[in-house]
């Protein structure tokens, strides 16, 4: 279950990533993480 939840979780990333087209990966990384995090705890 954890495979395919990091598989998931991948693809949407990549998804999300191509829809917007920035080059601030860094603002979606932390948008990313902090959305992942706040989910999980």
């Amino acid at each position: 279950m954890k495979n395919l939840a990091l598989f998931l979780l991948g693809v949407g990333y990549k998804k999300i990533l191509h829809f917007l087209r920035l080059d601030s990966r860094e603002l979606i990384q932390a948008v990313f993480f902090k959305a992942f995090f706040r989910g999980r705890f």
